[in-house]
């Protein structure tokens, strides 16, 4: 039986649940080097520097926002949060952001000037992702690398299923007329060259 649309951010949080499950139950539940009665340290800024960048990357989003407490199975350390924020602050992510927000909110920007500046936004924001998804990189030990891959490939699974599921709900929901009115908006849109998607997927 087709899923229904109501049924589809469930059936992502099970496959992403089942995917990272193993890696979840092999993570140590402390810090290395800190015994597990000893009581926690004040809490670390740079931490929430780490994660924020951590969780909010595009391969991965998908799988902390139904199961943030994710991040906790990586125990990143204190040493590596600060070392990560310092590398953080030399791309100056947030202040390139605002630089262009202000750029765009200008009112003497013709329409012709804010889509330019749109597409230089876009541009720098990918090359930013792309420089702050490798310091995190560096910071991180060969078993956190790993349990991140499993994280990303567990979204990736989680996304397609929601895609597969929400198609064959539309395909099942839409009347012929309204699939062709889909088809023909799709056609807009899509690249050049790119084959046409049948109607109802």
């Amino acid at each position: 039986m087709s899923a229904n649309v109501s049924q589809v951010p469930l059936l992502a949080m099970l496959i992403c649940a089942t995917t990272i499950a193993a890696a979840e139950a092999q993570a140590p539940a402390e810090p290395p080097g800190r015994p597990a009665n000893q009581p926690h340290a004040q809490y670390n800024p740079n931490r929430g520097v780490l994660q924020r960048y951590l969780t909010q990357a595009s391969d991965v989003r998908i799988a902390f926002q139904q199961k943030p407490e994710l991040s906790a199975a990586f125990a990143f350390t204190d040493d590596q949060a600060n070392q990560f924020a310092q590398s953080v602050q030399t791309i100056n992510p947030e202040g390139q952001q605002q630089e262009m927000r202000q750029k765009v909110q200008d009112p003497n920007v013709t329409p012709e000037q804010k889509q330019k500046l749109y597409q230089e936004f876009n541009e720098k924001r990918r090359t930013m992702e792309q420089e702050i998804a490798k310091k995190l990189d560096e910071v991180m030990t060969p078993e956190q690398k790993s349990l991140r891959q499993k994280i990303a490939d567990a979204s990736k699974a989680a996304e397609q299923a929601m895609k597969t599921a929400l198609d064959q709900s539309l395909n099942q929901a839409l009347s012929a007329e309204e699939k062709q009115r889909m088809q023909a908006a799709t056609h807009r849109w899509q690249p050049q060259g790119a084959p046409p998607k049948p109607a109802g997927q």
